[in-house]
């Protein structure tokens, strides 16, 4: 994926936060281009993508281009483990916009595997990421506040695509209030330009339309 064509503030952010031993956490990891763009900057990337077929092309892009460091999983983090059923609004799978939200009609989707935050982190070997890049078509609601004592705990810099439109209306300001609490304690957070953004700027932003913001333990220093 080009850089100028696939989410450009994001590939800014990796490029800045990015060191060669960062470890980084590739949560909605699509085809891969996020994951391939950071094995080059960084020691080791775990990516995430639930979806069969996109899972597919996922590992046949980190086979393409050699990389070593990338470890993949064909799974779902959610807030319980368990089976899941996963759609697309365009009625097929690899398209990144499959969802995990009981919104669309189920029967042309996909049963997918489901792990916990913390049950991935207690696998023996993995190691504690300090980027995470979350981006799963509202399945960020459920998600976040599942991970919030490990935020609050290692502070990784954290890029995080709000898909607030997809939740059915009466759900969406508690899922929004319980997301920002969970991102409460970082000392600086951004829009998509890199400019600062408090809280209920976040929450304005979201209610409108799909967005992502960047939480860092800078307290609104300049990207």
């Amino acid at each position: 994926m080009a850089r100028d064509r696939w989410e450009p503030e994001l590939y800014d952010a990796l490029q800045k936060h990015l060191r060669p031993d960062s470890v980084l956490a590739d949560i909605g990891a699509w085809i891969g281009p996020t994951a391939i763009f950071a094995a080059r900057r960084c020691r080791k990337v775990y990516c995430f993508e639930p979806d069969p077929e996109a899972y597919r092309f996922l590992l046949w892009n980190v086979r393409l281009n050699g990389l070593q460091n990338v470890v993949p999983f064909n799974v779902a983090l959610a807030a319980e483990a368990g089976i899941r059923r996963m759609v697309s609004p365009s009625g097929g799978l690899g398209d990144s916009k499959a969802t995990l939200l009981p919104v669309l009609d189920a029967s042309s989707g996909v049963d997918v595997p489901c792990v916990r935050w913390s049950e991935w982190l207690a696998l023996p070997g993995v190691e504690r990421p300090d980027f995470i890049k979350i981006d799963v078509e509202g399945g960020e609601f459920e998600l976040l506040p599942t991970m919030g004592d490990y935020l609050l705990r290692e502070r990784p810099t954290l890029h995080l695509s709000l898909h607030l439109p997809l939740l059915p209306e009466k759900d969406r300001e508690h899922a929004l209030a319980a997301l920002l609490v969970a991102v409460g304690h970082y000392k600086g957070s951004y829009r998509e330009d890199g400019t600062p953004v408090e809280a209920e700027e976040i929450k304005r932003v979201a209610r409108t339309r799909l967005c992502s913001f960047l939480f860092t333990d800078e307290a609104h220093a300049s990207r």
